[in-house]
């Protein structure tokens, strides 16, 4: 284990999706997006470690029910610390030594992961309907907007223009309603909207109606 990744005798990657995300950005940072698209999504469908081994072949959508709704990076976090707490109160066994090596490398495979379906995304922006797939399953991942935003998805050695473009794909409004599901405060300001509140009869839940530039829109939340 070495610099936060499982490596072979070799030196080399031993999960495949680690290679695939290095090829699209080899493609991106030469902005031959086809490559980088094939590329891109390969790793994607190959899917690191850590995911294979919780999900096996479910969708990423699956993932909720395993860590109880929460971001996976932040169920990683709290297992680790419980270990951690557990072991130091006498509750728990010695905690393995190499814990938090071990939760570095499986947070850097939900990087890695993170990033592949960021750039897909990206690469497929002027394709609503796959952006927003892609896009949508990141807070499967990374429940926080403000968290993600400090995380570097520069292309190492691509042109400056071409990283204006990724960040400012990653910055826009357009992104943090795809990848994160709208609160009602977000959408209303997002179309500049005014707001009515009803009870919906059909299923006993608040419907709020936003009213904006572009239609009616109804965002449902619990009572």
């Amino acid at each position: 284990m070495t610099n936060r990744a499982v490596l072979n005798a070799l030196g080399r990657h031993t999960d495949p999706c680690r290679p695939e995300l290095i090829e699209g950005q080899a493609a991106m940072r030469a902005e031959e997006w086809e490559s980088a698209a094939d590329a891109l999504e390969r790793a994607v469908l190959m899917r690191p470690f850590i995911l294979r081994h919780v999900l096996g072949t479910a969708p990423d959508e699956e993932l909720r029910y395993v860590t109880n709704g929460v971001g996976m990076r932040a169920w990683i976090r709290t297992i680790a610390d419980n270990n951690r707490l557990g072991a130091s109160f006498g509750t728990l066994p010695p905690a393995n030594p190499r814990l938090r090596e071990i939760a570095r490398s499986i947070e850097a495979e939900i990087d890695d992961y993170v990033r592949c379906v960021f750039y897909f995304a990206f690469v497929h922006r002027t394709d609503v309907d796959v952006s927003r797939y892609c896009a949508s399953r990141i807070h499967f991942f990374e429940q926080s907007y403000a968290d993600l935003r400090a995380e570097a998805f520069v292309v190492r050695g691509a042109s400056a223009r071409l990283n204006r473009t990724v960040s400012g794909f990653l910055t826009s409004e357009r992104f943090h309603v795809l990848a994160f599901p709208p609160g009602r405060e977000h959408v209303r300001r997002f179309l500049g909207a005014r707001e009515i509140v009803a009870v919906h009869p059909a299923i006993g839940q608040s419907a709020y109606f936003l009213i904006g530039a572009i239609g009616l829109h109804v965002v449902i939340s619990p009572r």
